[in-house]
C-alpha cells in the first residue's frame, strides 16, 4: 500500500500541471451542467451586457472584455432565465427546478468554450512570465498554489460566470505572484484600477495592511501589529460611512467611474435595506461560505461547511505547533511559514475591513485574488500536493452530489 501511494505520487508531481488542467476542464463540464442556469451575481445584467457588448460604467474596460472572443462565441447566447430556486437563507437544502433552471446542449458548450479561452490564456500569461525568466518568480512553488487553487468549487463557480469580470477575476491572481516584488506591485494595481475599479477595493486595502505590516514588523512586535491592526478595524466601523460621504460630497475625485463608484457605494452599503439583509454578526460567516461555495440562491453546501471547518481547524492548529516548536531562523521553510501566516492574518483583516463596513462586499467574489495565499498555506502545512488535490476532489465531489440532489428533489 505504502509502495502504491508513493508511485501515485510521483506520476502526480510528475504531471503535476497536465493532472490539474484536465481536472479543472473536466469538472468545469460537470458543473456548466448541474449548475442552476442564471443562479449567479446579477446575473440578467451582467449576461445581457456580455450578450450585447454592452458598456457599462461599472463593468471592466474593453481589454479586459475579450470582445474578440464575445463577438464569435457569445453574441447568440441565451442571457434570459427563469430558473426557480425554492429557497430559505437558513435552510439545510434547496430545491432546484431541473427543468427551468437547465440551458440547451449548445449554449453550455459555448460557455464552456468561452470558459476554457479565460484560463488558457491566463495559463499562456504564466507561461510567459516563467519562460522569460521575469520578475525572477515560482521560486517558492507559486505556481502549484495557482494551479491548485484552481480546483476549489467556488474558483470554478466563480471562474465561469457568464459575465465581463470573470477575467478580471482570473487576472487577480497575478497578485500572488508578484506581491514580493514592490515595484511591479504597484504597477499591477494601476493596471487593475484601469481594468476594474470597483473589483479592484478589496486589493488596494490588502496591499495597504501588507506594506504596513511589513514597515511596522521592522519596529515593533507581532502582538503590537495585531492589536494595531484590530484597533484600526474598530475605528473603522464608527468613520466609514463619515469619511465616503465626505468624499461624495466634496467631488474630491475628478475621475468620473470613481465618484460614480462611490455614490454606488454609500447609496447600496449604508442603506438599512442592505444592513438587515446582511447582519453585522453574518457576514464574515457569509463570505466564508462563499469561499467554498454559495450561490446567490442561497445553494448550500452543509457537509462541505462541517467536513471544511474541521480541515481549517487542524491547519490553525498545526501552524500553531510548528511556530511554537520550530525556532530554526535560518530554515527557508520555517521562515516561508512565518510569512505566509502574515499574509493569511492580512487577508483575514482584509475581508473583516471590507465586510463588516461595507456590507454589499460580503459576496466572496471582491476576495478571490486571497484564495491563493490561503491555498499556499494549507500547502505548506500539509507538505503534500497530491494531498491536497484528493482533498479538494473531495470537495467538488460533496458540492456536485449535492447539486444533482437539489435537482432531483
Amino acid at each position: 500500500m505504502v509502495i502504491k501511494d508513493k508511485i501515485y505520487k510521483e506520476i502526480f508531481n510528475k504531471y503535476f500541471y497536465l493532472i490539474i488542467f484536465f481536472s479543472y476542464f473536466f469538472l468545469l463540464i460537470i458543473y456548466r451542467f448541474v449548475l442552476p442556469f442564471g443562479d449567479e451575481p446579477d446575473f440578467h445584467i451582467r449576461a445581457l451586457s456580455v450578450v450585447k457588448g454592452f458598456q457599462i460604467w461599472w463593468t471592466p474596460v474593453d481589454f479586459v472584455r475579450l470582445d474578440f472572443l464575445y463577438n464569435f462565441i457569445a453574441r447568440g447566447l441565451n442571457h434570459l432565465s427563469q430558473c426557480n430556486i425554492d429557497y430559505n437563507p437558513f435552510s439545510l437544502y434547496t430545491k432546484i427546478d431541473n427543468n427551468l433552471c437547465s440551458d440547451t446542449l449548445l449554449n453550455n458548450i459555448k460557455r464552456i468554450f468561452l470558459s476554457l479561452s479565460h484560463i488558457l490564456i491566463f495559463i499562456l500569461i504564466l507561461f510567459f512570465l516563467n519562460y522569460f525568466k521575469l520578475f525572477n518568480i515560482n521560486l517558492n512553488s507559486e505556481y502549484n498554489t495557482i494551479f491548485l487553487s484552481l480546483l476549489l468549487p467556488s474558483i470554478i463557480y466563480y471562474f465561469n460566470l457568464f459575465s465581463h469580470e470573470t477575467f478580471f477575476y482570473i487576472l487577480s491572481f497575478l497578485l500572488f505572484i508578484l506581491i514580493r516584488k514592490f515595484i511591479f506591485l504597484f504597477i499591477l494595481l494601476i493596471f487593475f484600477t484601469y481594468l476594474d475599479f470597483g473589483n479592484s477595493i478589496a486589493i488596494y486595502i490588502f496591499v495597504f495592511l501588507y506594506l504596513t505590516y511589513s514597515l511596522l514588523n521592522k519596529y515593533v512586535s507581532y502582538l503590537f501589529i495585531i492589536l494595531f491592526l484590530l484597533s484600526l478595524l474598530i475605528v473603522s466601523l464608527f468613520i466609514s460611512e463619515f469619511i465616503l460621504n465626505f468624499i461624495a460630497n466634496n467631488n474630491f475625485i475628478s475621475i468620473q467611474q470613481v465618484n460614480k463608484f462611490i455614490d454606488s457605494t454609500t447609496k447600496h452599503n449604508f442603506d438599512n435595506s442592505f444592513r438587515e439583509k446582511y447582519p453585522l454578526i453574518l457576514r464574515p460567516a457569509l463570505t466564508y461560505m462563499n469561499f467554498l461555495f454559495l450561490t446567490p440562491g442561497y445553494i448550500k453546501i452543509l457537509p462541505l461547511y462541517i467536513w471544511f471547518s474541521f480541515f481549517i481547524s487542524y491547519i490553525f492548529y498545526k501552524t500553531l505547533i510548528i511556530l511554537s516548536l520550530n525556532k530554526r531562523i535560518n530554515d527557508p521553510e520555517y521562515l516561508e511559514l512565518i510569512y505566509s501566516s502574515k499574509l493569511i492574518i492580512i487577508s483575514i483583516f482584509t475581508i473583516l475591513f471590507l465586510t463588516l463596513n461595507l456590507p454589499a462586499l460580503t459576496n466572496a467574489k471582491y476576495f478571490l485574488f486571497l484564495i491563493p495565499f490561503f491555498i499556499n498555506h494549507i500547502r505548506i502545512i500539509v507538505n503534500n500536493n497530491f494531498l491536497l488535490y484528493i482533498n479538494l476532489l473531495l470537495a467538488n465531489f460533496l458540492v456536485i452530489t449535492n447539486l444533482i440532489i437539489f435537482r432531483m428533489l
